[in-house]
C-alpha cells in the first residue's frame, strides 16, 4: 500500500513539476491521437516535400530563368517547393534547375541539375512525374502571361481579353491548388508539432518512472 502511494506521489510531483511545454505537448499529443488523418498517409498526405532551385546568375537570367522561376512557383503542387538559387556552373545552358528529392533511402535527397528548363513540356514534367497536372491551370497562367505582355504593349484592349480569358479559365483551379498547398502545410505543421510532443511525453515519462523507482526503493514495499 505505501508502495502505491509512492508511485502515485511520484507521478504526480513529475506532473506537477513539468514545464507548460511538456503540458501542450501532452495535449497535443492527444489530439494527434484522436485526429487519425494527422498521422494517417493517405491522399496527399502520402507526398514527400521536395525542392526546386533555379539558378539567377547573370546567364541563367538571360536565358529566360526569371520567366521559369514565375511558371515554377504557379503551377508547383503542394509538395514542391519553388526558390530562386545561386550560379550553379551551368552556364550557356539555362534556366538550370536544381532539384532536390527524396530517395527513399534513410531519408536522404538526391540532388539534380535540369539543363535548359525553358519550354512549357519541360516544366510541367519537372513538376508533374505523373502529368497530373491541370490543363485549364495552364491555360489560365498562358492567358494571364499573354495579358501582362499586351498590357506591356499599350495594347490595352488585347489584354483586357486575356484577362478574362485567364480568370475564366484559370481561377478555379488556382483556387484549388492553393488550397490543397494550405492543407499540405497545415499537415506538415500538425506532424511536426506530434513528433515532437511525442518525444515531450517520452520524456516526462521517463521522469516519472525514474522518480517513482527512487520513491519506492527510499520507502520499501
Amino acid at each position: 500500500m505505501v508502495g502505491l502511494l509512492n508511485v502515485v506521489q511520484a507521478v504526480a510531483f513529475a506532473l506537477s513539476t513539468a514545464n507548460v511545454k511538456d503540458a501542450t505537448s501532452s495535449r497535443t499529443l492527444l489530439i494527434c491521437r484522436m485526429d487519425t488523418s494527422v498521422v494517417s498517409d493517405n491522399g496527399e498526405e502520402t507526398l514527400i516535400p521536395s525542392s526546386l532551385s533555379v539558378c539567377l546568375s547573370p546567364g541563367c537570367k538571360a536565358d529566360g530563368a526569371e520567366l521559369a522561376l514565375e511558371k515554377l512557383k504557379a503551377l508547383a503542387p503542394p509538395h514542391v517547393t519553388v526558390e530562386g538559387g545561386p550560379c550553379r556552373s551551368f552556364c550557356g545552358s539555362g534556366p538550370v534547375v536544381v532539384s532536390d528529392s527524396p530517395t527513399g533511402v534513410n531519408g536522404k535527397m538526391k540532388t539534380v541539375p535540369h539543363k535548359r528548363i525553358s519550354s512549357e513540356e519541360r516544366i510541367i514534367d519537372l513538376l508533374y512525374s505523373d502529368g497530373a497536372v491541370n490543363a485549364n491551370l495552364v491555360k489560365g497562367y498562358n492567358f494571364g502571361a499573354a495579358g501582362d505582355e499586351a498590357f506591356e504593349k499599350k495594347n490595352y484592349g488585347e489584354a483586357v481579353k486575356f484577362y478574362e480569358d485567364a480568370v475564366s479559365f484559370g481561377f478555379r483551379p488556382a483556387i484549388e491548388l492553393q488550397d490543397k498547398r494550405d492543407r499540405f502545410e497545415q499537415k506538415r505543421t500538425q506532424k511536426k508539432q506530434c513528433a515532437e510532443a511525442t518525444n515531450n511525453t517520452g520524456r516526462l515519462g521517463m521522469v516519472g518512472a525514474r522518480t517513482s523507482k527512487r520513491g519506492v526503493g527510499k520507502n520499501g514495499t
